[in-house]
């Protein structure tokens, strides 16, 4: 199955479970929080009242009165004027009776850790400030619709019962028979709602609205229809409604804050669908850059045992490989041109990130690295710092692309609107939007999301902190190590550069708000950052604007009504005065430029070091190699040489023997030889006397005539006698040839033989002297190759020798050139030193920054100082910018400064601008922020994928993998940063169970309840390390951080031991005297408590709540007495425990011993409501937050300790995160015998054990 293809079946997936999650009725009301604070504001004396423009209520509807009468009662109350939409929530039902139920239906087992106590909201609506019913605002709870349609369907598929369409039309079933809704408009009736008001100026109800008998009659009718799948009376009627009070129509412009968007928590749905369509359409290009990793990210859980290239930064395991890997990283070609100001670097691990992170992924090592790279922050590692870095160098990287431009508008080009009535336009003076010719320079601006409102607002908000900087840049007068006075005189610089109260310049604000205007000091648009994060009583410590958090309606108001139009309304309105800041521009481009000059010759400066460096160290690591290996070589030339010489000898021995047998063979062939040819001759001498004797036989005989063979017969006896003796001896003759002949042919075999013989001997030594001659060759040819080894190891030696001679020279100059100018090296010794084994010896090396300088740092400030006043300068000085930011506030739905209506875009037209509005945004505001809830409605335009230059995602191991794919497709490039060893995402048992029931096996991986963003993020990351699970397959996650500045033991230990496989370093420095002074207990320590249970799935045990009672209120007695009796102070302490019926339990017990006990210090604390609330709570409401002390209330009996809520629930991750909210103390409250069946548990509470004993033998 194709990767497109699994990603399509995953984000249906992902559709249905974010369609079907419901949040709890507290939630979705803000019941508890917004009672506290109308009860809180009634109380505040009159002139607070008088400062308040906005409050929010809640209040259940009363039958025995109308709803008009209950608002203009409470609005009266608080002074207010006006309100905005009613939201009313019709009935509740415990999520427990739902779960229960839904398992029954499912056919599911149910293992819990506590018995759920939330309730949820069954039906809600909209009405307008008339009390007119908006129109398809009814939402259902999707909890109580899912029940409804598989119950005794057990067989249907889920995908189909539990489609999204099937709940549409229940919906507009429903919205028929409560409201007969027909041909309604929504936006008339809002408009026309907001004209009419009494004598009072209040708004008056319509004729037709909403009454409390209709509330009452709609929960009657929901009762009829989803009662009956549950026991009688679960359903209950509790019928609310929440709504803002304004003091006057201004204020409900700026602060009104109606995000109402149904039951269903489902905020990507859309999202999901988009991303969905686009692939299935083939709309857009998915097969590479960032839509190719959006792919991949989608399928990194079903991908996750495939084999992967990766880089163990922690523990790798070839040396010479991690030292090219991290010098190629750290080369300073590599480091950000901007930093953030701080006296402090980045350490190592940080280094590595942030490098990697803003790299341009082109060449070498970082080709590697996808469009989405992962960084993983265990506790207290520096997670903010790395951001601050990468974030100056976006802001400085903007700039240089913005300093191409002689005039601000030569970097835009303008696009006219298509669909107004204005021949296209929707207004007058805007015909047109402008978006950027080079693309490129969208690419720097930052949007931080999370799902976790906290770290989102943390982030945007520390950002402008002016003390945040000055406190970074504090000059070290005394101790140990006091600064030089050139890097105090150094810091001074930067530190006036950030200073509010140090900085020259000046400028006038709100020109047009009579309240408001003033001189303010200018660093980066102070004035309005000042107001915009301040309040009404105070102004904020903020230095500049660069960043703001968005996303709520209420966040875009206050933006807009502090910052944005204020800017327009001082310094843009006429072209003019933008014309007359152009030499403005052009004067801070020069100093940018000029100063961009100095850093980039220090980073050219400062990277010859490290090339040279790396290059001494590779030509010396080549040389070793190279002297090893020709060593082995020589060593088997050597062999080779000693084996030629033993055949040398032997081929000499042979030939001399072949020579003697040839010599021996030769002999005899020649004798043999001779005495052939002696006998051939003999033979022929016979032949010839053979043939002699025959012709004298024959010729006497023939002598003889006729005549006298008759008549002279003596004679002719005489020659016969003749005759046959000479026949006789021809025979004798014939006899010897015979004898002869065969002799001969013995003798000529026997020559023959020795010519073989000799021929052999002969080939034989033929053989011998040319193997003795390849031999000698071999031998000379391997003595030849012994001297070009030698050559080699030679040269290499020279090269290295060389190269190590230039370096040392080179970093000499470098290591004694001042400590402005002087840095870490790396080098094999601090490649050794990361990778010791000893803990202070790789903690240093850990803590460092290779290459940089205090210079450079410096240098890099100054240069993100003048990056953010040319930035300023650009958009001051352009008509374009103007022009997008004015239509920018009209997009939103404000009214411009002639108080005309609201411009309404046409869809085609908000799709076409949105990109270039926001990048025009992140030009005023480098950094923007929203939760992940309200990201998909702030870009619901942006359908376009890339528009967003950098995403970053904090705390990401807290959120579901689906949150963040509408970010990543609108993004270019992602930064994801969390920690999956922290707070897992939160998933309700109903939704797991739903989730579960899903079988397809696609979906198999995807069920994990601690998948995350940051666990798919770090499955495609190729740089990091490794976690033992105890099986086969450890877990990687993507560049981990490692050095811990927040804890000090044994939170460390527990944190380090049971969670990073004791990667982290600590470098935490201890509490001071004063903070000693206010701990509870001088050590941390476990108490051991045991108990009874509440029951029944609560457990909260009451023994373990008193002793927490006496311990709070020690923390509040000490806390008053340090504050010198201020009764309002409240101790820096933290109460978590991994349940919340304890937390219930731990608030009522608190407050009833504080009623008790009125002269305590709980008594007479007039802070300790609003602590009870914000202090106490499971894990999830303190992640990324610190205090000194922290109570860890384990709750439960022994009824639990072999069951899930000791054995399964609280795992490493809850036990983690509960240690490392805790910087000086730590208490464990519990019943051993209990939690001994937890291994984490039972492990954090033997390291305590462990170092009280240690510092008790240390203090005898």
């Amino acid at each position: 199955m194709a990767n497109e293809e699994i990603a399509s079946q995953v984000l249906d997936y992902w559709f249905a479970i974010e369609f079907l999650g419901q949040d709890s009725y507290d939630v979705c009301t803000e019941e508890s929080k917004l009672v506290r604070a109308l009860k809180t504001f009634k109380k505040a004396d009159q002139s607070t009242k008088n400062k308040r423009r906005q409050i929010s209520v809640f209040e259940l509807v009363n039958s025995e009165s109308d709803i008009y009468s209950q608002i203009v009662n409470q609005a009266k109350e608080c002074d207010m004027t006006i309100w905005g939409n009613l939201t009313f929530y019709i009935g509740r039902v415990s999520r427990q009776a739902c779960i229960e139920k839904l398992a029954q239906e499912l056919g599911a087992k149910l293992e819990q850790e506590e018995r759920n106590s939330e309730y949820i909201p069954i039906l809600s609506f909209q009405c307008t400030t008339n009390g007119a019913y908006v129109e398809h605002s009814l939402s259902l709870s999707t909890v109580i619709w899912a029940i409804s349609q598989v119950e005794g369907k057990q067989n249907g598929k889920l995908s189909d019962l539990l489609s999204s369409r099937a709940y549409s039309d229940t919906i507009e079933q429903l919205e028929r028979e409560f409201f007969e809704s027909d041909n309604f408009n929504e936006q008339e009736a809002i408009e026309e709602a907001s004209v009419k008001v009494n004598s009072e100026g209040m708004p008056v109800f319509a004729d037709d609205a909403i009454v409390a008998s209709k509330i009452m009659s709609i929960h009657s009718e929901i009762v009829k229809m989803y009662g009956k799948f549950f026991p009688e009376n679960v359903i209950e009627e509790r019928n609310g409604f929440k709504y803002q009070l304004f003091k006057n129509s201004k204020a409900k412009d700026k602060y009104d804050d109606d995000n109402y968007m149904g039951l269903s928590h489902d905020f990507f749905s859309n999202d999901l669908k988009m991303v969905k369509e686009s692939i299935e359409a083939g709309k857009d290009d998915f097969s590479t850059g960032m839509l190719s990793n959006l792919i991949d990210y989608i399928c990194a859980p079903h991908d996750v045992l495939e084999e992967r290239q990766r880089h163990d930064f922690v523990r790798p395991k070839d040396k010479e490989v991690f030292y090219k890997e991290i010098a190629e990283i750290l080369n300073m070609e590599n480091a950000p041109l901007g930093k953030w100001p701080s006296r402090y670097m980045p350490a190592l691990m940080q280094q590595i990130a942030i490098n990697i992170a803003i790299s341009n992924r082109q060449r070498g090592i970082f080709e590697e690295s996808g469009n989405v790279f992962s960084v993983n922050g265990p506790p207290g590692t520096g997670k903010t710092t790395l951001l601050k870095e990468i974030i100056a160098n976006n802001i400085v990287e903007k700039a240089r692309a913005l300093s191409q431009y002689d005039t601000p508008d030569d970097a835009f080009e303008g696009v006219k609107f298509v669909c107004g009535e204005l021949n296209g336009a929707y207004a007058q003076y805007y015909p047109k939007w402008f978006r950027f010719k080079d693309e490129h320079i969208a690419d720097f601006g930052v949007l931080v999301t999370s799902s976790n409102n906290t770290a989102v607002e943390n982030i945007t908000k520390e950002l402008p902190l002016e003390k945040g900087i000055l406190d970074n840049l504090k000059i070290v007068s005394d101790g140990n190590m006091p600064d030089s006075p050139e890097k105090a005189q150094q810091l001074r610089t930067i530190c006036k550069m950030f200073s509010t109260s140090e900085t020259e310049k000046k400028l006038n604000v709100y020109q047009k708000d009579t309240k408001r205007q003033g001189e303010y000091p200018e660093i980066y648009f102070t004035g309005y950052a000042k107001k915009f994060f301040g309040n009404a009583e105070k102004d904020a410590d903020a230095w500049g604007m660069v960043a703001a958090p968005l996303g709520k309606k209420s966040n875009i108001s206050g933006f807009y009504y502090d910052v944005l139009n204020p800017i327009l309304q001082d310094f843009m309105i006429k072209n003019a005065d933008i014309e007359d800041r152009i030499p403005e521009y052009r004067k801070a481009r020069d100093a940018f430029s000029k100063q961009l000059e100095v850093v980039s010759s220090l980073q050219s400066q400062l990277k010859s070091y490290g090339d040279i460096s790396l290059k001494a160290h590779q030509l010396c690591a080549s040389f070793e190699q190279i002297r090893a290996k020709n060593i082995s070589l020589i060593i088997c030339c050597d062999e080779e040489i000693k084996s030629f010489e033993n055949q040398i000898v032997y081929t000499n021995t042979e030939i001399k023997k072949e020579e003697d047998n040839l010599s021996n063979f030769t002999t005899l062939y020649s004798e043999a030889d001779f005495k052939l040819k002696e006998s051939e001759k003999r033979m022929k001498d016979l032949s010839e006397q053979e043939i002699s004797y025959k012709k004298q036989a024959l010729d006497v005989e023939n002598s003889v005539g006729f005549f006298t063979k008759i008549f002279r017969k003596s004679k002719y006896q005489s020659a016969l006698d003749l005759a046959e003796c000479f026949r006789l001896k021809a025979q004798e003759c014939t006899i010897a040839v015979n004898q002869a002949s065969h002799k001969i042919g013995v003798e000529r075999a026997q020559v023959e033989k020795y010519r073989i013989d000799k021929d052999n001997a002969l080939q034989r030594l033929h053989e011998s002297k040319e193997r003795l001659k390849k031999l000698e060759g071999n031998k000379s040819t391997t003595q030849m190759r012994i001297l070009r080894l030698k050559g080699e190891i030679n040269n290499a030696q020279v090269r290295a020798e060389a190269a190590k001679s230039e370096c040392e020279r080179d970093l000499r100059e470098y290591l004694s050139a001042g400590d402005m100018k002087t840095g870490k090296v790396l080098d094999d010794t601090f490649i050794e030193d990361v990778l010791s084994k000893n803990d202070k010896v790789s903690t240093k090396a850990q803590i460092s920054n290779p290459w940089s300088t205090e210079e450079f740092n410096r240098e890099r400030e100054k240069l993100f100082y003048l990056a953010l006043q040319m930035t300023k300068e650009f958009v001051l000085s352009s008509k374009s910018c103007r022009t997008n930011l004015c239509i920018l506030g009209q997009y939103w739905g404000f009214r411009t400064e002639n108080d005309t209506d609201r411009i309404k875009f046409h869809k085609q037209d908000r799709e076409a601008m949105i990109a270039s509005l926001f990048q025009t945004l992140f030009l005023i505001t480098p950094v923007i922020s929203s939760t992940f809830a309200s990201v998909g409605r702030l870009l619901r335009d942006m359908k376009t994928p890339g528009c967003i230059g950098t995403l970053v995602i904090d705390e990401a191991g807290q959120a579901q993998p689906q949150m963040a794919v509408g970010a990543l497709y609108r993004a270019r490039k992602a930064i994801i940063v969390g920690d999956p060893k922290q707070v897992e995402p939160v998933v309700t048992d109903d939704l797991k169970l739903l989730k579960e029931a899903y079988s397809e096996p696609v979906f198999a991986n995807y069920k994990n309840k601690s998948l995350s963003v940051q666990s798919c993020a770090d499955i495609m990351n190729p740089f990091g390390t490794s976690y033992d699970n105890g099986t086969d397959y450890p877990d990687w996650v993507g560049c981990p951080l490692l050095v811990h500045r927040r804890c000090i033991s044994p939170m460390y230990e527990i944190s380090n031991r049971i969670s990073y496989n004791g990667i982290m370093k600590q470098q935490t420095l201890p509490p001071s005297d004063g903070k000693v002074e206010s701990f509870i207990y001088e050590k941390s320590q476990w108490i051991n408590v045991t108990g009874v249970e509440n029951g029944h799935g609560d457990h909260y045990v009451a023994e373990q709540g008193n002793v927490v009672c006496e311990m709070v209120n020690v923390s509040f007695q000490k806390a008053i007495k340090i504050s010198k009796m201020q009764v309002d102070t409240k101790p820096s302490l933290y109460i978590i425990t991994p349940f919340t019926t304890v937390v219930s339990g731990l608030r009522k017990a608190i407050g009833t011993y504080a009623t008790r006990n009125k002269n305590s210090a709980l008594g007479v604390s007039t802070s300790l409501d609003e602590w009870l609330y914000d202090n106490i709570g499971t894990v999830h409401k303190f992640q990324g937050k610190e205090a000194n002390e922290v109570i860890f209330v384990l709750g439960c009996d022994e009824s639990q300790k072999n069951r899930y809520a000791v054995k399964g629930f609280v795992n490493s991750n809850i036990v983690n995160v509960a240690a490392t909210r805790a910087k000086y103390r730590f208490y464990m409250v519990g019943d051993q015998k209990v939690w001994g069946k937890n291994e984490y548990v039972n492990e954090a509470k033997s390291i305590m054990d462990r170092l009280l004993i240690e510092d008790a033998e240390e203090n005898n």
